[in-house]
């Protein structure tokens, strides 16, 4: 790819892919050999942008309602699936309701997102490992962020079976506020914690 600069937000001003407020925060990203991939937490959309830095909405996450609360989804990260799609996380909207954050499936060439896992608590990474065919679920906050929904600030970090769809926890206590994963080539998955906190930032190394 050509070096070039690109100013997301323009996107959003000019195109407003949910119609609502004018919010970008480009959160996550994937970098492929002929794009990069950008899941706008602000924009409630996952962005393309070209090999000339050109930028167009792949999907646009909608708001619902949760309990007697309407939602932004706030996208937070994307990964490539095994099938070439994007598996993007989110972290959902205020007041972050336990157990309401989703991992959507868009397909490569965009398209409307549909939901392939449920129950998750404010997602801030999502991963795989082909190898072992496994996918990772980074809650940022398993309890909430907001008080008084919990006292907490310990993130999960969760393993999925891509096979059976069977989740295990490989950690949670601990892990303060994460911020992102990535996995090693040893099998190992490597998390950074304390986000947020100045100065008391680290990356672990989890063994599942």
């Amino acid at each position: 790819m050509g070096a070039y600069v690109t100013e997301i937000s323009d996107h959003e001003i000019s195109s407003n892919p949910d119609g609502n407020a004018i919010d970008s925060n480009p959160f996550g990203l994937r970098v492929l050999s002929d794009r990069v991939i950008v899941a706008d937490a602000g924009a409630n959309a996952l962005l393309q942008i070209g090999q000339f830095g050109q930028t167009t909405t792949l999907a646009v996450f909608p708001r619902r309602m949760v309990g007697p609360a309407m939602i932004d989804a706030v996208p937070t990260s994307v990964a490539v699936g095994p099938d070439g799609s994007y598996f993007v996380g989110e972290l959902t909207g205020a007041p972050f309701p336990v157990g309401a954050a989703r991992v959507y499936r868009v397909p490569a060439n965009g398209g409307t997102p549909v939901v392939v896992a449920t129950g998750f608590t404010t997602v801030i990474d999502v991963a795989f490992d082909l190898a072992r065919n496994a996918a990772y679920v980074l809650e940022h906050d398993s309890d909430g962020i907001i008080p008084p929904t919990g006292p907490g600030l310990d993130g999960r970090l969760i393993r999925i079976d891509i096979n059976t769809g069977a989740r295990t926890v490989v950690a949670s206590t601990g892990l303060v506020k994460p911020g992102g994963l990535a996995i090693g080539s040893d099998g190992a998955v490597y998390v950074t914690r304390r986000t947020g906190l100045a100065g008391l930032g680290d990356v672990v190394r989890i063994v599942p």
